[in-house]
């Protein structure tokens, strides 16, 4: 991932097709590219069918590192049914951060990663799942603002109905408080 990384010119209209070996690991292309290049996300999406502890952990350090500033990410319900008393509570504790990360969880078979780094509107796809399968993969890397859009505006719809993190703002917490113990007015 960090060879590849280098490789990658972050520019507008950048496009990069590849096949890679089956001991990639897909989700280490996104902490080299960012670490390599110094570069923060004011946003990261990433859709896929499964990923492992070790790319848990490489968010993670993205995240204190402040590397992105909010994650979401959208997870197989297949995933979830399997990893839901170890990864799942796993990934709960090591990703919600300071209220920068969402998990979703929806029957998907997408590998679509979306990094917004400003002016260019990152969009990673293909066969890989974030963790290695031991497959050889394609893989997409394009600057394409259609692209990153069109998933960005399918993940938000995804992400408010499927969240598995309620997150209330504190004055809407006030407000339900304050509705329900209301005194009668005279």
């Amino acid at each position: 991932a960090i060879s590849a990384a280098k490789e990658i010119e972050i520019k507008p209209g950048l496009c990069y097709f590849g096949i890679i070996h089956g001991n990639f690991i897909f989700g280490d292309l996104l902490e080299a590219i960012l670490t390599k290049k110094m570069l923060q996300a004011a946003r990261v999406d990433i859709s896929t069918l499964s990923l492992s502890q070790d790319n848990v952990d490489s968010l993670r350090t993205l995240i204190e590192k402040n590397y992105i500033k909010e994650l979401n990410l959208i997870v197989s319900a297949y995933f979830y049914a399997h990893e839901r008393n170890v990864l799942i509570k796993y990934l709960h504790k090591e990703l919600d951060i300071n209220n920068k990360f969402q998990l979703a969880v929806i029957r998907t078979h997408t590998k679509i990663m979306t990094v917004d780094l400003g002016n260019i509107k990152l969009v990673i796809h293909g066969s890989a799942n974030l963790r290695s399968s031991a497959n050889i993969e394609q893989i997409m890397i394009q600057d394409s603002p259609e692209i990153f859009n069109f998933v960005t505006e399918m993940n938000n719809r995804v992400l408010s109905k499927y969240q598995t993190i309620n997150k209330e703002k504190s004055n809407k917490l006030w407000q339900t408080v304050q509705n329900e113990k209301k005194e009668p007015q005279n």
